[in-house]
């Protein structure tokens, strides 16, 4: 177990700790907490493959990798504390996210080139969340009861994309736009 501590702007504390699971990765994510903040996903040009669910403390998230997917560099995951925003950059390869149960400020995603797919299942936004896609067939899913209190904003790019938002209520404006072939 891997502890990672980083003091933030008026005190805020982000914490993020590494949890155990197999090994042999497709690919790897990095996950970082900012002083605002704000959880920064980043991947890698493999197939990735995580799940972002509500931490043990209510300003807390957990990241795991999925499969063989290494999360920091280690199989398992990470909790990340003092989240305010969680902020995607998942570049290349074929990527799975699904985000269960968390509720967020802004989410800001960019699902990169590949065929990505995108779930949210239960989850609040309270500013923005945005999607943008890549090269490649996307998938953006809504199920369970997602909450978007401000403005909602998924675009596509080249390739066929599919957005299925489904049982979501949004209090601000709505963009969508799917893949340009």
């Amino acid at each position: 177990l891997m502890r990672i501590a980083h003091a933030g702007v008026a005190g805020v504390a982000a914490l993020v700790l590494a949890l155990a699971a197999p090994v042999l990765a497709d690919g790897d994510v990095a996950v970082t907490v900012d002083a605002r903040g704000d959880v920064w996903v980043t991947g890698d040009d493999l197939p990735n493959q995580i799940e972002i669910t509500p931490g043990p403390f209510a300003d807390e998230i957990t990241v795991n990798g999925i499969g063989s997917t290494l999360v920091n560099g280690a199989p398992g995951g990470v909790i990340a504390s003092g989240v305010r925003s969680l902020r995607m950059d998942m570049l290349a390869g074929s990527d799975e996210i699904d985000i269960v149960g968390v509720t967020v400020r802004d989410l800001r995603t960019r699902l990169g080139d590949g065929h990505d797919a995108l779930r949210l299942d239960d989850v609040v936004v309270k500013g923005r969340f945005s999607v943008r896609g890549g090269y490649g067939r996307d998938r953006v899913v809504t199920s369970g009861h997602c909450v978007f209190r401000r403005s909602v904003k998924v675009l596509g790019d080249a390739g066929n994309d599919d957005l299925y938002l489904r049982n979501v209520r949004v209090r601000g404006r709505v963009r969508l736009r799917g893949g340009r072939d």
